[in-house]
């Protein structure tokens, strides 16, 4: 299981818009999918897949995480922006894996 970290006014905002986040795996260009995700796309919805993804509950908010998205120790989420510009970030996760010798 993950840890995942939020501060009280990124809980607030994310309870104002609907009290669900869902983080999926971004991969640019890059089909095969072989080496891992670049980065992590954040929404605030309720995943339509729900067999790839896990739950967990924070504060009674529910963050949906995809199975490809790994953490190096914790995942933090932040509300970053200006006014009707806000959204959300993820860091801390594992942006490729390595290759294994053939």
């Amino acid at each position: 299981m993950t840890k995942i970290f939020m501060d009280e006014k990124t809980k607030h905002w994310v309870r104002k818009n609907g009290g669900t986040v869902a983080l999926y795996p971004f991969y640019p260009l890059n089909p095969n999918k072989g080496k891992g995700p670049i980065d992590v796309m954040v929404m605030l919805e309720r995943p339509e897949n729900m067999q790839e993804m896990t739950v967990t509950m924070i504060d009674e908010l529910e963050v949906y995480v995809h199975r490809d998205i790994q953490a190096k120790r914790s995942l933090k989420i932040h509300r970053t922006g200006y006014g009707p510009f806000q959204h959300l970030c993820c860091s801390g996760m594992k942006r490729f894996k390595k290759q294994l010798p053939a």
